[in-house]
């Protein structure tokens, strides 16, 4: 099984290397055996946790690092022209020495696509035509597309790929509209964090079907998981859950929490409102939270109903560089070799 985490942000305002926290705790996950780092992407959101500029941020992560893959986890293709994001993974795979992966969506909030004059309605189509393209530069190695939206006639892809065919593509998302896109046009899929074990089940089913009808390989199964581990269920309690309210609250106020989304789950609602819920039972098939050994169980449960290729972890939890890499270290060493 492969692990990979969401980067630990760190920023140290009065450093004159503010980001070398980060940078520390991710050479440690190369070191500890996780297989990927990725970044989030989301613009105008300044209390987001994620990047507006994912590619400087993940090219600063190949300097310093030779082995682990770095991943957009992931990034709003329906916003920008496929050219200019085609052009920033080839160079990231360049300065990676081909560790790129483009894990991308349609996004979901309004005022990003507003901000760009991008018609959210068209999200979905304009994702399908950006990937098409992309994959059929990144084969060719030249652009030659006529579509709705972008027309590109014989023109080089500019810099040359290390990965052949170009970085792996993962499409990120719950829906069955974005798991079909997944099989139909990508490399793999990457599940939403809050759907439970039994729902990601079917959704993976889904989306082998999927790959069945269109015709092509199953591509990576990838879930992503809130987590924090620690040597007590009490100390992992803990640490996660006000993370995970914060986290609740933040999505509670955007377009996510609208409508039936699975944040509104029994279990979730009772975080969100101070209770304090048995580790044990918000861990079940939502979260790998608590005790190495818990997390062991919790990964064979997913094995069983799910087989996926790999986690990636949400590190739901303390933000202090000493607390992160503690946990980082717990699981590196009493979880991966393990499972």
């Amino acid at each position: 099984m492969r692990f990979g985490i969401t980067a630990p942000k760190i920023y140290d305002e009065g450093s004159a290397d503010p980001y070398r926290p980060t940078y520390d705790l991710c050479r440690l996950a190369e070191d500890l055996g996780f297989d990927f780092i990725s970044v989030g992407h989301h613009s105008f959101t300044p209390d987001g946790g994620t990047e507006s500029a994912p590619f400087v941020f993940l090219a600063a992560l190949a300097a310093r690092t030779s082995k682990i893959r770095l991943a957009t986890g992931i990034y709003l293709l329906p916003l920008h022209h496929p050219a200019a994001i085609a052009e920033q993974f080839a160079t990231l795979d360049q300065i990676s020495n081909g560790r790129a992966v483009m894990g991308v969506a349609v996004g979901y909030r309004d005022y990003e696509f507003k901000a760009f004059g991008v018609n959210i309605k068209q999200r979905g189509s304009r994702t399908d035509e950006a990937i098409t393209a992309i994959k059929s530069a990144f084969r060719e190695g030249r652009w030659n597309h006529e579509g709705k939206y972008w027309t590109l006639k014989d023109l080089p892809l500019q810099p040359p790929l290390v990965q052949p065919g170009g970085p792996p593509i993962w499409v990120g998302g719950s829906s069955d509209a974005a798991l079909v896109r997944a099989a139909r046009l990508a490399d793999g899929w990457m599940s939403d964090n809050m759907l439970d074990l039994d729902a990601e089940a079917e959704r993976a089913d889904f989306y082998r079907r999927a790959c069945a009808d269109a015709g092509r390989p199953v591509g990576e199964v990838c879930i992503l998981r809130s987590a924090w581990v620690a040597s007590t269920r009490q100390a992992a309690a803990d640490a996660i859950y006000p993370g995970m309210r914060a986290y609740l609250a933040h999505y509670a106020g955007t377009d996510a929490g609208s409508g039936t989304l699975p944040w509104n789950g029994p279990v979730f609602q009772r975080i969100a409102r101070g209770e304090n819920v048995p580790i044990e039972e918000f861990a079940r098939g939502q979260a790998l939270a608590g005790t190495p050994d818990d997390i062991i169980a919790e990964v064979e449960q997913w094995k069983k109903k799910v087989n996926p290729d790999s986690f990636e972890l949400m590190i739901t939890g303390p933000k202090d560089y000493d607390s992160l890499r503690a946990m980082l270290e717990l699981f590196g060493k009493e979880v991966i070799p393990f499972v």
